[in-house]
């Protein structure tokens, strides 16, 4: 008896379970139906196709220019094509039939945004550009020449200064004196040069100014913006956004908010707009920075003339016992940091960019050179303060990362990346070499300059990496004559 109850009770039981897993089944395809499923909702394939893509050969190259303050900003590898990422309109298409609530919402937020957008489309001369400021009784739209403001009665600092030349996309932070001959009355603005040649200071362009309300009463004049409805000093957030529109970027902080507006770009080359705001919600400063040269402005012709510093350049005819020579192997052949472009060109390297690539002065380039299945990356410099080309640029760098191109470096003393971590460690200890230990990146950093009090500021170096014992990556830079 008790058997027949216990089997009456698992036959419920498996009716049960038959009743629940049909109703749940009946549920998930219920969920799964095309016009619900999640992957096909537009919402989510906009955020999918607008998500950046790693490049995969810029995750596996290294970077191989530093920036310092004496260099230029890094520039993109010479020969590869900009890929443009799809936008959501060129997937979805325009919605503009949706009378949907969130399409409502959506349109509302792109209004704004376009409003802040036109203040920064508006001709420079206009006065409510959002680029534009008045300072007294004179507008400037920055990037704004600084022969606008000498024209204006302000003032450099000395001679010296205006005669100061800076290389392409070289900025460099200056005083200007305001008009009266107060020298007591100036403002600091970042100067830049967007020529292919060097420029001096005096035949730059103001690319960014801070103006704060300390300013307006030290140098004597009221610094508006939105031609006058924006005051230094008197106006408030409110005012702020009345004039603009909402800000890109809103960020609250307890002793006042900063309101950020972003201008166009064009590659790293960016522009934006600054408000901030005292505790009291008062506005305290704006900063106008734009590094993109105008629309008017003309470039300067190139020098197409082989550079005489090339002919400096004496290959070794040993590699020697100094490590800090500059000297390396590479396939049996010799060479010295700095070393002339062609010179890998000459020896069966293919570069596969275009060597006729216009460089401005002073500019560096992550570049490679191929051979067979390897490569040799390294950093091309044009040292000059006239715009040449990728092939008379001087390489000031060499690098071997590992798996990637495993061209087996040899270096001054046995120096090699195949070497390991242990007798890395061995030859600098022989050796009385300093280094740097950085344990997060793995990485030793040897400076040339032994003695120097700064050597973060060096250079010329080593940088070599290494994981788990063995050297994954050996790199060294060098000016030497060329500074």
């Amino acid at each position: 008896k008790l058997a027949f109850v216990l089997l009456g009770v698992c036959a419920v039981l498996f009716v049960c379970v038959i009743g629940v897993g049909t109703f749940m089944c009946a549920k998930l395809f219920e969920k799964k139906l095309p016009d619900q499923d999640p992957e096909m909702n537009p919402e989510n394939i906009t955020a999918e196709a607008t998500e950046p893509e790693v490049n995969e050969r810029e995750a596996a190259e290294p970077v191989t220019d530093e920036v310092t303050n004496d260099e230029a900003a890094p520039e993109e590898v010479p020969g590869l094509q900009e890929i443009t990422e799809p936008t959501a309109e060129d997937i979805l298409g325009d919605d503009e039939g949706s009378d949907d609530a969130a399409g409502s919402d959506d349109a509302a937020v792109e209004g704004e945004n376009k409003q802040v957008n036109s203040a920064s489309e508006l001709p420079a001369d206009d006065p409510n550009n959002l680029f534009t400021v008045q300072i007294g009784d004179d507008y400037y739209h920055i990037p704004a020449k600084i022969s606008e403001f000498l024209d204006n009665g302000w003032t450099l600092e000395d001679e010296k200064t205006g005669n100061e030349e800076l290389g392409t996309n070289e900025y460099e932070f200056i005083y200007l004196y305001a008009p009266g001959g107060d020298r007591n009355g100036s403002i600091s603005v970042q100067v830049m040069n967007f020529d292919i040649n060097a420029q001096k200071i005096r035949d730059s362009y103001v690319a960014k100014v801070s103006l704060s309300d300390s300013d307006a009463e030290y140098i004597g004049m009221d610094i508006k913006t939105h031609d006058g409805d924006i005051v230094v000093g008197q106006s408030t957030q409110e005012d702020v956004i009345a004039a603009f529109g909402e800000p890109d970027d809103l960020y609250e902080e307890s002793d006042g908010n900063m309101l950020s507006y972003d201008g166009p770009s064009k590659g790293y080359m960016e522009s934006s707009v600054l408000y901030t705001m005292n505790e009291n919600g008062v506005l305290r400063f704006v900063v106008i920075e734009s590094e993109i040269a105008p629309d008017d402005f003309v470039a300067t012709d190139i020098n197409s003339e082989v550079p005489d510093y090339l002919d400096k350049y004496v290959a070794p005819t040993s590699l020697g016992d100094d490590p800090f020579s500059g000297n390396f192997k590479l396939d049996g052949k010799l060479y010295n940091l700095p070393t002339p472009f062609s010179e890998f060109v000459d020896d069966g390297w293919e570069y596969p960019g275009d060597p006729d690539e216009v460089i401005g002065a002073g500019q560096l380039y992550s570049v490679y050179y191929e051979k067979g299945d390897r490569r040799l990356y390294a950093t091309a410099y044009n040292p000059s303060e006239e715009a040449t080309y990728m092939k008379y640029a001087m390489i000031i760098s060499v690098d071997d990362p590992r798996g990637m191109s495993a061209n087996d470096l040899e270096f001054p003393g046995g120096l090699t990346g195949s070497m390991s971590e242990e007798e890395l460690l061995a030859y600098l200890d022989k050796n009385g070499i300093d280094y740097d230990y950085f344990k997060g990146a793995e990485s030793y950093d040897i400076p040339f300059d032994q003695a120097g009090n700064d050597r973060s500021k060096a250079n010329n170096w080593y940088k070599i990496f290494a994981s788990e014992g063995e050297i994954t990556d050996f790199e060294m830079q060098n000016y030497g004559w060329l500074r």
